[in-house]
């Protein structure tokens, strides 16, 4: 991906995905309730190769620990159904899952509000059964 695209979805997404090194580890942040489906509708192609790039810088991190594995946490405070979408989830844990090797430590998923029980129950019925076992909810 070319520098002019990752920085117009660094300036684009900045509220809704980041990036940090904690705990030795490269985490994805995902805040649910700042992402625009809309915007990533339009542009939804370059959306999953910059989520590719988003995988990829958070393993850079994860090895300067020498660590091969990455941590999601999904933050739904806020969140509503025009917030989420099945279909773009889908396409996005395969990138987080995509090739052979096992790089996906641990997903937490922080909730507060019973309602997103129901999206955590939809959302784990599509995910294979090893990363079922990767995900720690956490009720804030």
């Amino acid at each position: 991906m070319d520098a002019d695209k990752i920085s117009f979805f660094d300036n684009n997404l900045n509220n809704a995905f980041s990036l940090k090194e904690y705990n030795n580890y490269g985490n994805i942040c995902v805040y649910v309730k700042n992402i625009d489906l809309k915007f990533i509708n339009s542009v939804y192609n370059d959306f999953i190769e910059y989520m590719k790039y988003i995988v990829n810088k958070s393993l850079e991190i994860s090895k300067k620990f020498n660590n091969n594995q990455f941590c999601v946490h999904i933050y739904l405070d806020g969140c509503t159904r025009k917030n989420f979408s099945l279909s773009l989830f889908k396409k996005i844990n395969d990138v987080f899952m995509e090739g052979e090797d096992d790089i996906l430590n641990t997903l937490y998923i922080y909730n507060k509000n019973p309602v997103c029980i129901n999206i955590i129950k939809l959302v784990k019925q599509i995910m294979d059964k090893d990363t079922r076992k990767k995900i720690v909810i956490i009720k804030q």
